[in-house]
């Protein structure tokens, strides 16, 4: 369903009679069918526009090839010779509405609808000048794309003289659409503020204030002079400190020792004399 296309997709259709999203959807419009037309605005020929007016086939019309800083804005300024039989059909033509396929997605079945402002009954239709309002849409990364249509408006060119070249003025405007980022993209972006600070912190302490832990001399100093392996290995900031003796504790020990060491003599003494 033309699902990788530039093309905008629309038709001059008679008022009154039915159109559907599905006989629009593949149809490039291509205003009043005319060959040979050639572009006279010289500004965006670079642009692409000028290359694919074939002589003896009808122009397709597509977006967009001039991007500006907040979307496109191009103008296809084409003039098309008349034969007989051409302008004999669009000289008193009144009875026409332009139709685009609105496409906010690829089953939208929308149109969007512009119909001739009133003509003066006295003169010759020699051209028109179209704007179309489009929204460029993609999917799958890019590889599916398309144009929608979001809104148009027309107006007569007129002219007393019978023409023999016919005006199709039409510019193309599209509005960049505004980026909301998700939840999960600011969650995303404060865990790398996060990494990012905490890993400045550790190369702070070890590569410039040269700081090594305490238990394994890593240059990873976190926090209370230990590296993150030592804090989740539960490893101690110091070995324990030295037992420390209370003097009276020391004296009482003593002397307790000392007269049991009395008592064993006298007990060894007894014993020899019996």
């Amino acid at each position: 369903m033309a699902q990788a296309t530039n093309q905008i997709f629309g038709a001059l259709w008679l008022k009154g009679l039915k159109m559907t999203a599905d006989m629009l959807i593949g149809t490039c419009f291509d205003g009043y069918h005319l060959r040979g037309c050639t572009n006279s605005n010289t500004t965006s020929m670079h642009y692409g526009i000028s290359n694919q007016l074939v002589s003896g086939k009808t122009y397709c019309l597509q977006c967009c090839s001039n991007p500006t800083s907040i979307g496109n804005d191009e103008t296809w300024d084409l003039t098309c010779p008349l034969t007989r039989m051409e302008q004999s059909t669009v000289i008193n033509d009144i009875n026409k509405e332009y139709v685009f396929a609105r496409r906010r997605n690829l089953t939208d079945t929308g149109l969007i609808y512009c119909t001739w402002p009133k003509r003066n009954g006295g003169l010759y239709l020699v051209g028109y000048s179209l704007q179309i309002v489009v929204q460029e849409y993609s999917a799958s990364s890019g590889s599916i794309f398309w144009v929608g249509v979001e809104s148009c408006s027309v107006s007569a060119i007129e002219s007393s003289t019978l023409p023999t070249i016919f005006t199709e003025r039409i510019r193309i405007v599209s509005s960049l659409e505004s980026y909301t980022p998700s939840s999960l993209w600011y969650l995303l972006l404060g865990a790398v503020l996060i990494v990012m600070t905490f890993s400045s912190y550790v190369f702070y302490r070890g590569y410039i204030r040269h700081e090594r832990c305490v238990n394994c001399a890593s240059k990873f100093v976190v926090y209370n002079s230990l590296c993150l392996l030592c804090i989740l290995c539960g490893c101690r900031l110091h070995s324990p400190p030295p037992r420390v003796f209370c003097a009276q504790e020391f004296e009482k020990d003593d002397t307790s020792s000392v007269s049991s060491h009395h008592q064993k003599e006298q007990q060894d003494n007894n014993k020899q004399m019996e």
